[in-house]
C-alpha cells in the first residue's frame, strides 16, 4: 500500500477524515480532468486564484488563516483527491491545511482539494466551484 494511502487510512481510523464514495472520486476525476493542465497539475495561470508559498518551517497560523479566508477554506468540508486509484477523503479545511504535506506529495503527486457540503443523511456533495491544488513542494492555490 502506498505511504499516502496508509496516512489517509490512519486519518480515517482516528476520526479526522471520512472516506469518500467511489462515485465522488469518479466525479472529481472527470471534473478535474477537464480543467486546464500544465505539467503534472492544473494550470493555475488560466484559473482566477489566490496563491500562497508555504513557510519553510511548516504550516503556521498565517497559512491556516489565509486558507480559511478563501472560498475553499470556508467550505464545511474539503475532499482531498490524489487521483482515481488513490483513496479520496473528506475532512475539515483546517485539518486539511495543517496536514497538507503528505509523505509522497514530492513525487510529482499533486494534491487537489475540492470543497464539499456534508449532510449526515446523504452522501458528501462536492462543491466543484471551490477547488485548489497543493504542488507537493511549497505552494498552494485556491480558486477565488
Amino acid at each position: 500500500m502506498p505511504e499516502n494511502a496508509k496516512v489517509l487510512a490512519r486519518w480515517i481510523s482516528a476520526g479526522h477524515a471520512a472516506p469518500a464514495p467511489q462515485s465522488v472520486r469518479l466525479l472529481l476525476h472527470d471534473y478535474l480532468g477537464k480543467l486546464p493542465r500544465q505539467g503534472h497539475g492544473l494550470d493555475a495561470s488560466r484559473i482566477p486564484h489566490s496563491m500562497l508559498y508555504l513557510p519553510r518551517n511548516g504550516i503556521d497560523r498565517g497559512t491556516v488563516d489565509w486558507f480559511r479566508s478563501t472560498p475553499l477554506g470556508r467550505c464545511e468540508k474539503v475532499l482531498l483527491f490524489l487521483g482515481i486509484h488513490m483513496p479520496c477523503v473528506a475532512c475539515t479545511p483546517t485539518f486539511a491545511i495543517r496536514n497538507l504535506q503528505l509523505p509522497e506529495s514530492h513525487r510529482f503527486r499533486r494534491l487537489q482539494i475540492v470543497g464539499a457540503r456534508h449532510d449526515p443523511t446523504r452522501p458528501i456533495e462536492p462543491l466543484t466551484q471551490h477547488f485548489g491544488e497543493y504542488d507537493g513542494w511549497d505552494a498552494i492555490w485556491t480558486t477565488l
